[in-house]
């Protein structure tokens, strides 16, 4: 039997089927996610895109289970109720109840990633970023180096969502940076320091903008919840609009859509030197 030497196959353009299953599991996760909880969807995208940039500064473990491990963290929110959703991403304070639904998430979130082999490094990071404790037994699978890599890469997620969190509510990248420094711990200093110059934290506020249906575009995000005539509920704030949704709302005929919009404006990206 002729054998090929390792890396042979993909020279000769062989494709891994596991690997293509893998990551169009990923992607078909991304759509239910989309579909059932659209604002998580786009914040895991800005998030994911986020820790992106950062990955090519701060390399930091591996850059696919980083970035999936950013756009799956919210599946579990699809479990939540729909008046809480709401009061999270308002920034509204929450019941002691809230808070106990709240931290059901990422364990939620594994249950529904269990089943599918190859993600477990990816299902750690996401326990990690909401400082879950790991399956048993997984510590010891890991080893201490890995443990510890998988640790710093969970500090990434964390903080990023945490910024894109904070951005989104109308602060500037300035006072932002100023919250995160006071929530990172010691070992986390330095990547918050990174990301800072990243995203030129001396900037100006994130600029905000009333705007008819007729003006939005994608890549905008809705700063307060948008709803037609009648009260129906369209998307809530935190959503990113896409083409998808400007397309959803040329349906609607002019004055059953309230308005004007209150969006923020898209962030202009980091410059490379």
């Amino acid at each position: 039997m002729n054998t090929l030497p390792a890396g042979a196959a993909a020279g000769l353009g062989f494709r891994d089927p596991r690997k293509e299953v893998l990551e169009g599991t990923v992607r078909a996760l991304g759509e239910i996610l989309a579909l059932a909880e659209p604002v998580a969807y786009t914040q895991a995208l800005r998030v994911q895109r986020m820790v992106a940039d950062l990955h090519r500064e701060w390399p930091q473990g591996s850059a696919f289970e980083l970035q999936t491990a950013a756009l799956l963290s919210p599946l579990g929110s699809i479990g939540l109720p729909a008046d809480l959703q709401r009061r999270v991403s308002d920034g509204e304070a929450l019941t002691a109840e809230d808070q106990r639904i709240l931290a059901c998430v990422p364990q939620l979130t594994d249950r529904l990633l269990a089943p599918i082999p190859g993600l477990e490094d990816v299902r750690a990071l996401i326990l990690l970023r909401y400082r879950q404790p790991l399956p048993a037994g997984w510590r010891e699978r890991f080893g201490d180096v890995r443990h510890g890599e998988l640790v710093r890469t969970a500090s990434v997620l964390r903080l990023v969502s945490v910024l894109d969190t904070l951005i989104v509510r109308g602060f500037s990248l300035h006072e932002a940076f100023g919250l995160l420094r006071g929530q990172a711990t010691a070992a986390e200093r330095e990547l918050v320091e990174c990301l800072a110059r990243l995203h030129a934290a001396d900037g100006p506020k994130v600029e905000m903008r009333s705007l008819p249906v007729s003006r939005l575009r994608p890549g905008m995000c809705i700063a307060e919840a948008v709803y037609t005539s009648s009260g129906q509920l369209l998307v809530n704030r935190g959503f990113e609009i896409d083409e998808a949704f400007l397309e959803k709302v040329r349906y609607y005929k002019r004055g059953q859509v309230r308005e004007p919009i209150q969006v923020t404006l898209p962030q202009a990206r980091p410059r490379r030197t």
